[in-house]
């Protein structure tokens, strides 16, 4: 059985994941600035799984600290938050490990219990955390809620796992444009600007 995509059977599935490749196109096609690409990152993980509740991307900004910079869902964004201010959870866990991170029910899972309590309080039953990793470093974690316990099964996880890599690549290829520009704009002033007679 090929691995090329959901089964053919599954008609929803398949033009949803359909819906995914092409927003993954159009993610590749060229270098929209980071917060655009991060948008579009989340269209394309909730296109390709429409049974999920909603999806944030985390990141490490350059001073170390966990930030959420791109959201779905405002409640999906206090559950980042509550992570970060807690440093427990299946994002956190992802982000330190480089490996993903799944509670499937949040009402029996017994890790991170604050975590889940409130998840929980928020409208979340299942929460995932999938590091984002590119050429050995992981960049950020694509965290997915589902609003029941059944919403993060085996078929939404494998269309995730497809979804990982390029996005990753992508997520490289935008903040390696934005440390250039960084650099350019610190390097170019340095040299003055000229004078009137040059």
């Amino acid at each position: 059985m090929s691995d090329d995509g959901p089964p053919a059977t599954d008609a929803p599935a398949l033009a949803a994941y359909g819906r995914a490749l092409r927003l993954l196109g159009e993610l590749l096609d060229g270098p929209p600035p980071v917060e655009q690409m991060l948008h579009d990152l989340l269209a394309v993980a909730l296109a390709a799984t429409p049974g999920l509740a909603a999806a944030t991307v985390t990141m490490i900004s350059e001073e170390g600290d966990l930030v959420t910079a791109a959201t779905t869902d405002d409640a999906a964004r206090t559950v980042d938050q509550l992570e970060y201010e807690l440093e427990q959870g299946p994002c956190v866990t992802a982000l330190r490990t480089g490996e993903e991170q799944l509670v499937d029910d949040v009402h029996t899972d017994p890790r991170w219990p604050d975590f889940n309590r409130r998840a929980a309080e928020l409208g979340f039953a299942t929460v995932g955390g999938l590091p984002l990793i590119a050429n050995g470093e992981t960049l950020g974690a694509l965290n997915v809620f589902g609003a029941h316990p059944s919403d993060l099964d085996e078929a939404v996880l494998a269309t995730l796992r497809r979804l990982l890599p390029p996005l990753a690549t992508s997520l490289a290829r935008a903040r390696a444009h934005r440390r250039y520009q960084r650099l350019l704009g610190e390097v170019v002033p340095t040299h003055g600007a000229p004078s009137a007679g040059e």
